[in-house]
């Protein structure tokens, strides 16, 4: 069984997050799922509606899945404020120079959600896939984005997630998971 290792990596500025999916390859697929949980009565959501982030990984491992789940553990730990799985679009890759692909992974979500967040869990999902390597997530944001509806009006600030301090406070949702 592999583990996966979370890391701040201070050279990129990111959450690393070591991933080893060699022992399912050829039957199924696995998935690494990192959660943060914000301090205090958490984030106010109610006029946003995208959660992204940037994610860094090799070439090689193109065409993963990414799954959203965020709630406010503390009013209701199994009502999922956000629920949704991500897919990369190519408009939102950058081809680097050293192998890797840079994304941005987005996420809507109705308005008006009146709770607040104060858990995040992101899980990358590796489909039939044999892959062994780093990925590099950043810039976590929630947004409000103009979808063709009218917004009310926001002061325009985003809020961001410090991930320099994210290692002490981020954890593998299922610990205890096993290949079965």
């Amino acid at each position: 069984q592999a583990q996966t290792v979370i890391a701040y990596d201070k050279e990129r500025q990111a959450l690393e997050v070591q991933l080893d999916y060699s022992a399912n390859s050829d039957v199924s697929w696995s998935e690494a799922k990192i959660n943060t949980w914000i301090d205090g009565e958490g984030i106010d959501i109610s006029k946003t509606n995208q959660f992204r982030f940037d994610v860094t990984y090799p070439e090689e491992f193109d065409g993963f899945g990414v799954k959203i789940f965020a709630n406010n553990w503390m009013v209701d730990p199994n009502n999922a404020l956000i629920e949704a799985e991500a897919s990369i679009k190519e408009k939102d890759k950058v081809y680097n120079d050293d192998g890797t692909i840079t994304a941005t992974v987005k996420v809507g979500y109705m308005k008006g959600i009146e709770t607040p967040l104060n858990s995040i869990c992101i899980g990358f999902v590796g489909k039939y896939s044999d892959f062994v390597g780093s990925i590099y997530v950043d810039n976590a944001e929630i947004w409000a984005v103009n979808v063709g509806v009218a917004l009310p009006e926001t002061s325009g600030e985003v809020t961001k997630v410090d991930i320099s301090k994210m290692p002490e406070s981020v954890v593998m949702a299922d610990a205890e998971a096993t290949p079965q």
